[in-house]
């Protein structure tokens, strides 16, 4: 952790992966088989990011799964779809894709539900993603710094909250 004025700075990594198609997690159920991070719905044309989201407790092919509903014969059941993925195929051009980020922490931190909850919503804060509802106005996590690696488009190479 980082001191600015006092104020202790949680300093996080995010390690993001390239776009993944939907059918790709769908084929792979362990696909990464991280537990705790961060994913993102994005459009690939025109490029844009459609909505932000966590999992802390089961793995990102459950979670993103969950959004999206089963699938019958390779194809998505869309009517059992949650709210978030109703939206992504309502709104979403053709063929969008997933990134996945696992959290790298600062030695000597660990790593809690809160504090991936607080990742997220300061993401979402910043970056706007129109599919989230929650944490758009305001975010009242804790100061945190986020280094973005890996395939991070269209995330900036840091953000930093205090």
């Amino acid at each position: 952790m980082k001191r600015t004025g006092g104020l202790a700075i949680q300093e996080v990594k995010l390690h993001w992966s390239k776009g993944w198609s939907f059918v790709d997690l769908y084929r792979n159920p362990d696909f990464y088989r991280f537990t705790a991070g961060l994913y993102a719905f994005l459009s690939p044309s025109p490029f844009a990011l459609l909505y932000i989201g966590m999992t802390y407790d089961q793995s990102f092919s459950r979670e993103i799964a969950n959004h999206l509903g089963p699938t019958d014969r390779g194809v998505p059941v869309v009517s059992r779809a949650d709210p978030v993925g109703r939206w992504i195929y309502k709104n979403a051009t053709t063929n969008p894709k997933v990134k996945i980020a696992h959290v790298e922490l600062s030695p000597g931190s660990r790593i809690s539900r809160e504090l991936v909850a607080d990742v997220e919503a300061a993401l979402i804060n910043i970056y706007q993603p129109p599919a989230n509802l929650r944490s758009t106005r305001t975010y009242y996590g804790r100061a945190i710094t986020i280094k973005h690696k890996g395939s991070r488009k269209p995330f900036e190479s840091v953000d930093v909250f205090e």
